[in-house]
């Protein structure tokens, strides 16, 4: 009898071990734009609290209960929560991002409306031009950062409903090459503080980061080498920066043709090997 159980009982463990190997094989399969969605919403949080504390310090300020340093300091490190979730952000929620996430300092019409109306700028760029003035209009500065604070928290409810696919992380990526180029680097982005080009390193690590989660999911080889290759570019990318981001020096034209260019070109060569559509492949199916 006791021979009989034990026989069975390891029959039963035996059972549970080959039921156990059958459903792991077919566990759910984590795909590498998954992996960034998830990074892109850890981003995304990381923003809303930043924004959240540059708004309270910016009331302290108000009351006199902190420095002009620590209200500045909280803005820097707004800043730069903002500029790591940049390429998806901007390409995720372009419009919204324009206007009042980091709109332009010019006045601008609203859109759809049935009369004219004038509309006052809002976000990073316009609290860049009042925290760096002279005398800082601190009570604009608090309605500002009030305002962005909401926006920003708009935003992260919207975008976890979104699905974000292959083809739309490496064209954010190319997108954000050109940004860099054209409003990073050249100081339009951050018209007063000139925080442009050292707040690149933030844009180059982030995307960095994203594509060695491709690096590391590549079953083929080739891509596994080229996604390596772009990260070590946009490491690099983010290391000449580091070691050289005084605004007034930085050489531009160097940056551009050894690492904006090649990313944008090296990004656009795994698209197209990875079989993943393009953004005009897929309109001409529509």
């Amino acid at each position: 009898y006791i021979m009989k159980k034990y026989v069975k009982n390891i029959f039963v463990l035996l059972v549970m071990l080959v039921l156990a190997i059958h459903f792991s094989a077919y566990k759910t399969k984590v795909y590498p734009n998954q992996l960034i969605q998830k990074q892109y919403h850890t981003q995304l949080q990381q923003l809303t609290f930043s924004s959240d504390f540059f708004y309270k310090k910016s009331i302290d300020f108000s009351n006199q209960k902190i420095t002009k340093k620590a209200l500045l300091d909280s803005y820097l490190e707004l800043r730069k929560a903002y500029k790591k979730s940049e390429f998806l952000i901007n390409y995720l929620d372009a419009s919204v991002i324009e206007k009042f996430v980091n709109a332009a300092p010019l006045l601008h019409l609203e859109e759809n409306a049935p009369s004219m109306n004038v509309l006052q700028p809002e976000g990073l760029q316009v609290i860049d031009e009042y925290l760096y003035s002279d005398d800082i209009e601190i009570q604009v500065v608090v309605e500002l950062a009030n305002k962005l604070n909401n926006q920003l928290k708009n935003i992260i409810v919207n975008h976890k409903a979104i699905q974000i696919t292959d083809r739309q992380i490496f064209e954010a990526i190319r997108m954000e090459c050109i940004r860099v180029l054209t409003l990073g680097i050249t100081g339009f982005d951050t018209p007063v503080s000139l925080q442009g080009v050292n707040e690149t390193q933030y844009v180059f690590e982030s995307m960095a980061n994203t594509f060695q989660i491709y690096a590391d999911e590549q079953p083929s080889k080739k891509r596994k080498k080229m996604a390596k290759e772009i990260v070590k570019l946009l490491t690099k990318g983010q290391k000449y920066v580091q070691k050289s981001n005084n605004f007034d020096t930085f050489n531009r034209f160097e940056f551009t043709q050894k690492y904006i260019n090649p990313v944008y070109e090296k990004v656009l060569e795994f698209h197209l090997e990875t079989g993943v559509e393009t953004m005009y492949e897929t309109q001409l199916k529509q």
